[in-house]
């Protein structure tokens, strides 16, 4: 007893009280990973896989099978032409390149066989990768995209004019060693071409695995929307792929944290990219445009957005 009081109250108090969150934390770290889903990375049900990051599967789809590991799903089925390729088109913007299986394939830094394709998991930088049995009767692609899951790869076999087969695989991280992906590799390398002008409209050739960069002033916390767009007489059939990136130009950590103020998304030759953000705490935003695709003329222009 008179051990206990010299230590007095309070120490006991607290001893009791790290005592109590130590058991508290062992038994949160051992309960089992259905339960604590984020730092054990659970596995993902098919109904989760939908709900979080695929959408609906196709009504037409059939032999469905499903295999799932930590922050790691890998889905495949068959169903109708469209339903599989309006269903793949989901995954990395839309862009399916002809003749890739990303599932069988090999990545390199370097593109010197000539027939890689530029694959992007990380914002700053690519690598090639080519299929070993390139044929047309496949369509797939390999990227990133926090909004559907992270890096995922998919592919559409189609030499069942009738039935279409997608292989869908999705990974939470690129460091996840049930899908040991690349993320690194080149860096990309951005032209400066100084600053734009709100309101005017600028052409820009775009230079296959090369990127551009420009500054603006903006006023902070108000809304614009980045417009690009294929230059006004260019007729290509062929889709050209470009990445698009929106940033404040300094961040020193005193500015207040604007999500709307960062944005990294794609587009293509096909359509018009329209992109809205907001103005940069600090007054300066830069906008990068990473060209994925063969040699293109665009126009880009930001104008506010009412």
């Amino acid at each position: 007893m008179n051990s206990i009081l010299k230590m007095g109250i309070p120490k006991i108090i607290l001893s009791v009280s790290g005592f109590l969150f130590l058991i508290s934390l062992i038994a949160y770290l051992v309960q089992p990973p259905k339960l604590n889903r984020f730092l054990f990375g659970a596995d993902w049900s098919l109904e989760e896989l939908q709900q979080l990051f695929t959408g609906e599967l196709p009504k037409s789809a059939v032999d469905i099978q499903y295999q799932a590991l930590a922050t790691y799903g890998l889905l495949s089925f068959k169903s109708s032409p469209s339903d599989a390729l309006a269903f793949a088109q989901r995954f990395c913007y839309g862009s399916l390149l002809t003749g890739y299986d990303p599932f069988n394939s090999v990545d390199t830094n370097d593109n010197k066989s000539g027939d890689g394709y530029l694959i992007q998991t990380e914002s700053s930088k690519f690598y090639y990768s080519h299929s070993i049995h390139p044929v047309n009767t496949q369509l797939g692609n390999r990227c990133s995209d926090l909004k559907r899951g992270g890096l995922h790869q998919l592919v559409v076999y189609t030499q069942d004019e009738t039935l279409y087969e997608v292989k869908l695989e999705i990974s939470a991280t690129c460091m996840n060693q049930n899908a040991p992906h690349p993320c690194d590799g080149i860096l990309v390398h951005y032209s400066d071409h100084g600053s734009i002008k709100l309101n005017t409209t600028y052409a820009v050739d775009a230079h296959y695995a090369k990127g551009d960069s420009w500054e603006i002033s903006l006023k902070p916390n108000k809304q614009y929307k980045l417009i690009v767009k294929p230059k006004e007489g260019q007729q290509d059939q062929t889709r050209h792929d470009f990445q698009a990136a929106i940033f404040p130009s300094i961040v020193t950590g005193n500015e207040p944290y604007c999500e709307a103020c960062w944005i990294d998304t794609r587009g293509s030759s096909q359509d018009t990219l329209e992109v809205s953000f907001l103005g940069s705490p600090t007054g300066l935003s830069i906008i990068r445009l990473f060209w994925m695709s063969s040699d293109f003329t665009y126009e880009i222009s930001v104008v506010p957005n009412s």
